[in-house]
Order: C-alpha cells, then structure tokens, then sequence
C-alpha cells in the first residue's frame, strides 16, 4: 500500500501541487473577507440585495438591477453561500472566491495545455498573488470582472482543444494506420461535438454576463475557423453557433419581457457626450489620445499586474499627473512608466514570437499539415488568443474616454491582464533560444532573465498581498463605522429616509432592509431606485430625513432649498466612517 500511494503522489504529483496553491490563494482571500477587507460599498451591496431576493422572495434577476446588461452570476453565487452561511457581507464574497477558485483551475488547465504542468505552476503562483487595487476587484462584488478572466481562460482552453483536434479528412486521418477503429472514431465525434457545444454556451454565457470578454470571443472563434474550418462550415459550426445563442438567451428572454419595448437601448446605444460646448473647448485630439495612453501606460497596468507594491502612491496623487509635485510621487510615477511599458512590451513581444510561429505554419496550408505541425499550430494559436485578447482590451481601453478621465477607477476593464501575464512570460522562455547570443550558455542566460522576472513578478504581487493585510484593521473599523450610522437611523426611527446612493444602497443591505431609502441627486431631485420598491416604501411613508455626507454638492444646497419650500430644518451633524449631516424636515 505504501508503494502504491507514494507511486499515486509522485504520478499526480503537479495536480496536487496545483491544488496546494489554490487553496492557499483562498484561504488568503477568505482571511481577508473575514478580517472585514474590503468591506462594502453601494454596487458591491447591490448585489448581495439581489442574491437575498433569490434566496428569499424567489426573484429571478437577468441584469444587475437598473442595467439591460451586465449578468447576475455573482448574485446567485451569492444566494447559494446565503443559504449556507446566512445573508451577510462575508457570505456574499465567498461567492466571489468560488468563481476566483474556478479561475484557477482553468488557468491551470490551459497553461498545462499551452506549455506544460510545471509553466502552469508558476502561472498560478503569479495568480495567487495580488495587489490591493487587484484584490479588490476580486473581492467586491461589482459583476463582470471575475466572470471576464474566467470565461476568458475557459474559452482559450476550449478553443485550444478544438484546434488540438484533427479535422475531419486531413492529413492525419488519412496516413497509413492512423484513422482510428470505428468505435474510436465514433468517440471522437462526440468529444468533439461537446467541445463545440461547451465553446459556444460559454461565450454565449460570457457575453451575456460582461461585453468586455468579447475579444476572447472573437479571437477563440476565429482559431477555431482557421484551424477546423471543415467542421466550422458543418455541423459542428451550427452546433456551436445554436449554443452560443442558448448561452445569450437571458439577454433575449429580458428583452421578451421587459415593461419597455427600449429596455435594451442601455446595451445598445452609445453613450452620448452630456455636453457640446465641452468638446468644442476641450483638448484637441492629440492631447487626448495622449492623456488616455499616460492614464492606460502609467495608472491602469501598473494597477493590474502589481508595481503599486513596489512604490504605493494613493489615487489622488496619481492622476491627473498635475498631482505629480512631490518628489517620492514622481519618483513612483516614473517607476509606474516603466512598468506599463515594460509590460506593453512583454505582450508585443509574445505575439511576435507566436505570431511568427502561427504563420510558418499557415502559409503551408491546413490541409497540408502533418499531426505534429497542426498541433504546433494549435497550440501556438491558443498562446497568441491568451495574450492577444489582453492586448486588445487594453488598447480599446487606450481609446476610450474612461482611460483619460479616471484610469484608476477604469483600470478593471482591463483585468484580462492576469491571463495574458503568465502566458506572455512562459512563452519568452520557450523562445528563449531564438535569443542565442555569442555568449557562454546563451540559452541558459536568456532563461536565466526569464526566471529573474517571472521571480520579481512573484515578490511583488506577494508583498501587494501582505500589504493589503495591513490594510485589514482599517477597513473593520470603517463597516463598524457604518453600521454604528445604520443603528442611529433605526434607534431614532428614522427607517425610511433620503440620502445619496453611495449611503442609500449600502445602508439597505447592511441593515438585512430594515432601511429603506430613496436616491437624491446633486439637484437635489429623486433619482429612480436600481429597484423600484425601494422607492415606494419610501414614498408611502413620508419620511423626513434628509442625509447627506458633508462634502457633497447636496449637503451645502440643501438648506437654501428646504427655505424656498417654506420648510425648517433641524440639523444634526454626524460622524461615522465619515462626516454626516442630517436635515429633518418640519413643514408645519
């Protein structure tokens, strides 16, 4: 017996080791769940409130509420660990934690198919650590993100596997010997009829849940083409493409039975500028393109693969670089700098190298490959779909707006990233002797720089983690903080009230809905609720109070308005996780 185990370890010896990391990267994140890190804030509250409607009222949410897109994958997530742990903050991120867990099991399944068991190691052990600004984004529950990197890698497997495979009729079917028996074949066909089938719910699923996991769609199907074209062009092709329209579906069904025949526009429609005279008077194009490739190069992919580590600066003092005036702050910025381009030439690099590879062989012609030139081709294909679509999220980010006007809150649309990092820095290893140079062991020290920076992007994500752990005690105390202002609002009666939506939602789920509030905005007028009820309740019930943080546009206007409607204010001001002040209205 002993023989036999010794001889089970040493044979899944690297599946075991995987295992091993996985489970200490969540036992990390659920110990920083459970020491109150990151604690909540209105959208991440938004979803624990839909997962507790599943649970409890049977509700059934398509969309994030308010939104015609953005799936609710996190939230039935979220209703599941309810239902075992009980509605609370900590539940609610567990969720996220399983979906994360799912993450790297893929990972480690398609650099496995990529590169080999042990490249998928070191692939983990760069995606078990994390930054701050990258934990965060996996442990609040905003939708989207976790599911991009998930169906992401799920959908470059997939598509790996599908080029893997021989097509029907080519070369490797018809060498001597090489067609396989009859019910060999038989086998083959429905592996490769699943394999289809699961690419297409899967990137029907992705889409429905996030549009920013399109490029992996795009770039999976089309490897899929060029590899299978014969079974793309068959049934095979109208297999997946049937799928892809089941996984979409919750996007039809919404639309089926949306209150309003515009319910999609949200979706569909492109965001208009809210003001003409801004863009007659604003930068030119060139400043702008500028502004957005400093905001991408030095805030937005420093922040997803960890040099804020290395030299953490604060958000208010990263952008816009007006703010760089200290010399410790230009000092990070120019590390930052370095660090975005270093990466943008990582990925570069990486499709070159595969780009190169893909091409010698596909000027030869699919349908002349041999077996091990189709799986060079494939498997150099699903390396160019893990690094390419990154790469393309970050320069459609580049092009937008959002990367020139706040890359740091943006900086989640391109968290991809963490797929294409370690494969972009094992494919640099595998082509390392490319490289030679007229050096001794020219291979060896190509390697050796390889390993040096896959070493240093290991201790700096491991330092991102141990420092977001010193961040714990702080975050407790501000969810003790805001709970202390939700007992003030059910101690003084004061259940049904307006406010903000950065304290309106939060409040609701931190209170089990105990509270209810609807939104005011900067013109002081009620802003729809994400859930109309909300709204309601508060109507029927007349409430007086008005609450504000003392910063905000509404907190100063309030006053001169209550006086244009004749109504006297008392005013209590307070202080929780931050200054607060109260209006309760008197209109008689």
């Amino acid at each position: 017996m002993p023989f036999h185990l010794t001889s089970w370890l040493r044979a899944h010896r690297y599946a075991l080791a995987a295992a091993g990391i996985i489970l200490i990267a969540v036992a990390v994140r659920v110990a920083l769940v459970a020491l109150g890190w990151p604690g909540t804030d209105s959208d991440d509250a938004t979803m624990g409130l839909m997962a507790k409607h599943i649970l409890t009222q049977g509700e059934h949410p398509i969309f994030f509420w308010g939104q015609a897109y953005m799936g609710t994958i996190e939230a039935y997530l979220g209703a599941l660990m309810f239902a075992f742990l009980g509605v609370s903050e900590f539940a609610l991120k567990c969720g996220l934690i399983i979906l994360y867990a799912a993450f790297m099991m893929v990972m480690y399944l398609l650099l496995t198919r990529l590169f080999s068991q042990k490249w998928a190691l070191v692939g983990l052990l760069l995606l078990a650590g994390s930054t701050d600004d990258m934990l965060y984004h996996q442990l609040q529950a905003y939708g989207g993100y976790l599911e991009t990197i998930f169906f992401g890698a799920l959908l470059t497997f997939l598509a790996t596997r599908i080029a893997c495979h021989p097509q029907p009729g080519g070369v490797r079917n018809s060498e001597p010997g090489a067609k396989p028996p009859g019910d060999l074949a038989q086998r083959s066909s429905r592996h490769r009829l699943l394999l289809f089938a699961a690419w297409g719910i899967t990137a029907g699923l992705a889409l429905y849940s996030d549009p920013l996991v399109l490029p992996f769609v795009g770039l999976s199907g089309l490897l899929i083409a060029l590899t299978q074209w014969r079974a793309v062009r068959g049934w095979l092709g109208i297999v997946a493409l049937a799928s892809l329209l089941v996984g979409v579906s919750p996007w039809f069904i919404y639309i089926a039975t949306a209150h309003s025949p515009g319910a999609a526009q949200s979706f569909l429609r492109p965001v208009k500028s809210s003001s003409t005279t801004t863009a007659q008077t604003g930068p030119s194009l060139g400043e702008r393109l500028a502004e957005q490739a400093m905001g991408t190069i030095f805030i937005a992919i420093p922040n997803n693969t960890g040099v804020n580590a290395l030299c953490p600066v604060a958000s208010n003092d990263a952008w816009p670089p007006s703010q760089w005036i200290s010399r410790r702050v230009t000092g990070c910025m120019v590390a930052r700098g370095t660090w975005g381009s270093g990466i943008i030439a990582l990925l570069i690099t990486a499709l070159m190298l595969e780009g190169s590879t893909f091409w010698r062989s596909w000027r030869r012609g699919a349908g002349k490959w041999s077996s091990a030139e189709h799986m060079r081709a494939a498997i150099s294909g699903g390396r160019l779909v893990a690094v390419g679509a990154p790469a393309a999220t970050v320069l459609l980010f580049a092009l937008s707006s959002s990367s020139g006007t706040a890359p740091w809150i943006y900086s989640r649309y391109i968290i991809s990233l963490a797929i294409a990092l370690p494969v972009a820095v094992a494919v640099l290893w595998q082509h390392a002797p490319r490289f030679a140079l007229p050096l001794w062991h020219p291979v060896q020290w190509q390697r050796m720089s390889v390993a040096l920076l896959s070493g240093f992007l290991a201790f700096a994500l491991a330092l991102g983690v141990a420092g977001t752990f010193t961040e714990a005690h702080a975050a407790y105390k501000k969810t003790q903080q805001q709970m202390a202002l939700v007992h003030w609002l059910e101690n003084t009666n004061h259940t049904r009230f307006y406010s903000n939506f950065w304290t309106c939602m939060r409040a609701i789920f931190q209170s089990d809905e105990h509270l209810t509030c609807s939104i005011i905005t900067d013109q002081l007028t009620i802003a729809p609720n994400r859930y109309a009820p909300y709204d309601a309740t508060v109507a029927a019930a007349h409430p007086t109070l008005y609450l504000f943080p003392t910063d905000t546009v509404m907190a100063r206007d309030f006053p001169a308005y209550a006086a244009r409607q004749g109504w006297h204010l008392t005013t209590t001001t307070l202080e929780f996780d931050e200054p607060y002040v109260a209006y309760e209205v008197h209109t008689s």
